[in-house]
């Protein structure tokens, strides 16, 4: 087991396999054959694990650094500052401005009731 308090681990009812010692937080490909983690560095880095299991067994391989991370989130924690396409090919993830912020994110205005708003502020006409 490793010695930090956050890592990534497989535990069944008869051992804990660790998979990374400061990854965290952790995505699953659709297909459950892959598992992304943003590993601290320096660099922090997006990594890939091939999972291999089933009932009985469990293993990984293949531990691959995909990218760079320079998005936000990169400190980890328990909420996922990114996500997995169903293909697991694309990740999305909030980008960090040359100034180190986030991207101004756009507004959304949710009107309830937009009728009754409608018909107020454009009565029809008789």
């Amino acid at each position: 087991m490793p010695s930090s308090n956050i890592a990534i681990v497989v535990r069944d009812i008869s051992a804990a396999t660790a998979i990374s010692p400061t990854g965290l937080p952790a995505a699953r490909s659709r297909d459950g054959r892959e598992l992304f983690y943003l590993e601290q560095g320096p660099p922090t880095s997006l990594t890939a694990v091939y999972v291999d299991g089933d009932e009985t067994s469990f293993s990984f391989s293949n531990r691959t650094a995909i990218l760079v991370w320079v998005f936000s989130g990169e400190t980890g924690g328990f909420c996922r500052s990114y996500d997995v396409s169903p293909d697991g090919q694309r990740f999305l993830a909030i980008k960090i401005t040359e100034d180190g912020g986030e991207v101004d994110r756009p507004q959304i205005i949710v009107v309830e009731n937009w009728f009754e708003e409608l018909k107020r502020l454009a009565p029809p006409s008789d």
